[in-house]
């Protein structure tokens, strides 16, 4: 069974209640110096979170781990191992996970899951991460520059997006997207980036060894635009080179959590290189 480790109350007792974020933050220092390090800032806490709203995203998250546990399960992962951190964030990302000592922790912001099926999507793609590092832990980033690097976020992003969307059953636009935004404007976003996925896979492969600073490759912007280079499309564009690898080899998904950072890295360009020069990716090499 998953442990779950919520540290909500002392949210509610020490910032709500009293104002005070740095005895809040004693709770888990470990963690929230890696959040602030790699995903936050420190800005303060969103306003206007109430104990009764801080509870209710908490228990939607909770009411639905079982469920998620047994898809776990029935795809071949035991979750026994894993530990997951239910805390309050900044709203500026769902979570990852952690290399902490010999394990590894999922770390959920509760305040970004405002609906079940945002819980749904983004709790077992950071599951997947926590499962990816465990068993290739040479995708796991020690710094700002490798957590911006571009061929380990298109592995990792790929992964976790590809396997969650397999493990829960979900469409496409639903396992990159959830109800972040409307569907009608996510399937103009894929519409367009399948439209020109061989020049994304030519700009992934540009970059790949790269770390720029303004990563908008992965990130989401706010808003849409007409730079297809933005908003998150390394998230498809890595699902597409992972689906061409696992379907390639036969590969169960543990299989695949287990290709080591260099091996695989090889296998990625290989798929980029075929995709710029067609509209589906190809198999891969070796």
């Amino acid at each position: 069974m998953i442990h779950v480790h919520d540290i909500t109350e002392s949210f509610i007792e020490h910032v709500i209640g009293r104002g005070d974020e740095s005895l809040y933050e004693a709770s888990f220092p470990e963690l929230f110096e890696h959040y602030f390090r790699f995903f936050g800032a420190r800005q303060g806490y969103p306003s206007g979170l109430t104990a009764e709203g801080v509870r209710e995203l908490r228990d939607r998250i909770r009411r639905q781990l079982p469920d998620i546990e047994d898809r776990f399960v029935q795809a071949g992962f035991g979750l026994d191992h894993v530990k997951i951190v239910l805390f309050v964030g900044q709203d500026r990302s769902n979570g990852h996970a952690l290399v902490h000592g010999d394990s590894v922790i999922v770390w959920l912001p509760v305040e970004t899951y405002r609906s079940s099926l945002s819980v749904k999507i983004f709790v077992p793609h950071e599951i997947v991460h926590a499962l990816h590092y465990q068993n290739s832990p040479a995708f796991w980033f020690r710094d700002v520059e490798d957590r911006n690097h571009v061929g380990q976020q298109l592995v990792t992003e790929g992964t976790a997006t590809l396997l969650s969307k397999e493990i829960m059953g979900v469409d496409q636009v639903e396992s990159l997207w959830a109800d972040y935004v409307s569907r009608d404007w996510a399937g103009v976003w894929l519409r367009k980036r399948k439209a020109c996925l061989h020049n994304l896979a030519a700009h992934a492969l540009k970059t790949f060894d790269t770390s720029p600073p303004d990563n908008s490759f992965f990130w989401f912007t706010g808003y849409m635009d007409d730079d297809v280079l933005r908003n998150r499309s390394g998230y498809l564009v890595g699902m597409e080179v992972i689906r061409a690898i696992k379907e390639h080899f036969g590969l169960s998904p543990m299989d695949l959590l287990k290709i080591e950072r260099g091996r695989m890295d090889l296998l990625a360009k290989d798929i980029l290189q075929r995709m710029t020069k067609s509209q589906q990716p190809a198999a891969a090499d070796g």
